[in-house]
């Protein structure tokens, strides 16, 4: 863990919203961890943290090691996070653009009742806490356009990763204009 003191701020935030993103798809305890800040000095909860995240990816991948379907519960936040960040010129990192994926994946999913607001509010609270960003600029056409050229996307629909509680994930498959309709969830 000592290497990870060589980030900046904002690169260690990065890879912290992808341990959060894990958090919330399949370790419910692990998410716990993120109620308090994790800093680069703090080596006891990094190690738990960069542990048990192994675990699951590696747990994941060696079960659908061509990404068929269980494997892409690993995108959770990316579809719309490379959305965001293609939209961004890049400006914001891959973390962030994450983070604010999750956030808007998560909103649209609690206004479509497939979670509840707690979930919500909490993955806000240990996203605001840990240094990552939660809002952005871009209209839902933007967002919708941008992420048309998504990997998670086949002809006609793009399936979407989403937690209806913390600890656990599923996948929902969305005919493209579906998916224009919930992103739009995600702003209301």
């Amino acid at each position: 863990t000592d290497c990870l003191k060589t980030l900046d701020d904002k690169n260690f935030a990065c890879g912290i919203a992808e341990a959060i993103k894990t958090a919330v798809i399949q370790d419910f305890e692990l998410f716990q961890i993120f109620k308090t800040r994790i800093t680069k000095d703090d080596s006891s909860s990094l190690e738990k943290i960069i542990s048990r995240c192994v675990e699951i990816k590696a747990s994941v991948v060696s079960r659908d090691e061509k990404e068929n379907g269980l494997r892409q519960i690993l995108n959770f936040g990316h579809t719309l996070g490379h959305a965001i960040e293609r939209l961004s010129s890049y400006k914001i990192h891959h973390g962030e653009a994450v983070a604010i994926g999750m956030s808007l994946i998560t909103k649209a999913c609690m206004n479509k009742n497939l979670c509840k607001s707690s979930l919500y509010n909490e993955l806000i609270e240990v996203l605001l806490i840990n240094n990552l960003p939660v809002k952005h600029s871009y209209s839902q056409q933007e967002l919708y356009s941008a992420s048309l050229s998504d990997k998670k996307r086949n002809a006609d629909s793009i399936t979407v990763v989403y937690s209806p509680e913390l600890g656990c994930s599923k996948l929902l498959s969305l005919p493209l204009k579906d998916f224009e309709n919930f992103i739009a969830a995600a702003f209301d």
